[in-house]
């Protein structure tokens, strides 16, 4: 979180950079992963944001879906 508890597009990245990835068993030194993993958000404007979705589309083993609802503020 950021000091205003906001979230923003760099600290999406690095929840799924830190956080998904690990959990799914992303081995950095390889870039493979052995599982599939999905992440099912709402449409906080972080997480639909062009950066954090050729992030997540970069990675063939990660879907991403992202329900209408969440917060539009920057």
């Amino acid at each position: 979180m950021s000091e205003s508890a906001n979230s923003s597009k760099d600290l999406t990245n690095v929840y799924v950079k830190k956080i998904v990835l690990p959990a799914a068993g992303y081995n950095k030194e390889t870039g493979q992963c052995d599982n599939k993993a999905g992440l099912l958000w709402d449409d906080f404007k972080s997480h639909s944001c062009k950066e954090v979705k050729d992030f997540c589309q970069s990675l063939d083993f990660l879907g991403v879906d992202i329900i209408p609802g969440g917060s539009s503020a920057s």
